[in-house]
């Protein structure tokens, strides 16, 4: 199968799961910036990546004064008419997405959302962000999230067909030893966030070493 993803810009958190996504299909991911509009990362990438990537434009939009921030472009759908995918992939709620959504329409090729939102971060997007998302969810044939609590609130938009990932790291530690017993044992610490260097977890190490 052939999949393009189309994003907004590289996240050290998306690497790992486009590289593990890219061993089991043909990937192939649009960037639309460089950057990418949550902030600047000293590691954007968070890892080397192992699939095919390209650039594309954008223009950022902003509104201050209601803290809204996203991506506006065109013609992406020339890049998706060359690449002929059977599936694409997309991840942004803004003006980004609806030009392969619609592609995608068009040509017959399966769209899937990947979303990361949950019921209270759409609450506080207010009722208008909500009804653009209903139609976002309409148009995508399933959706995938990351947690139980992203399902539901895609389910409340409308969506039908939803994959909830946990997203397992192969990369964390798993413990050896028994459950601590009160009153003694080695204490234990819990460690949460994604496993990539921007999260400093070796350095998390340190510091209790040092402690």
């Amino acid at each position: 199968m052939k999949l393009v993803h189309v994003s907004n810009g590289p996240l050290p958190y998306h690497t790992p799961i486009l590289n593990e996504l890219g061993s089991l299909v043909d990937l192939h991911v649009v960037y639309m910036s460089a950057d990418h509009p949550l902030g600047s990362f000293q590691d954007l990438w968070g890892t080397e990546p192992r699939y095919s990537y390209e650039m594309h434009w954008s223009v950022p939009l902003r509104w201050r004064s209601l803290d809204f921030r996203a991506q506006a472009s065109l013609f992406v759908s020339r890049k998706l008419t060359r690449l002929r995918p059977d599936t694409v992939l997309v991840i942004s709620w803004g003006p980004l997405t609806w030009e392969p959504l619609v592609w995608s329409r068009l040509n017959r090729a399966k769209a899937v959302m990947w979303s990361e939102s949950t019921e209270f971060s759409g609450l506080l997007r207010g009722r208008v962000s909500n009804s653009i998302r209903r139609g976002v969810v309409s148009l995508a044939d399933a959706v995938v999230t990351e947690s139980s609590s992203a399902t539901r609130y895609v389910r409340t938009l409308g969506a039908s067909k939803v994959v909830t990932s946990c997203l397992p790291s192969p990369h964390v530690p798993r413990s050896t030893t028994g459950p601590r017993t009160e009153g003694g044992g080695t204490p234990a610490y819990l460690f949460v966030g994604r496993f990539t260097p921007r999260k400093r977890p070796l350095e998390t190490i340190w510091a209790f070493e040092q402690v």
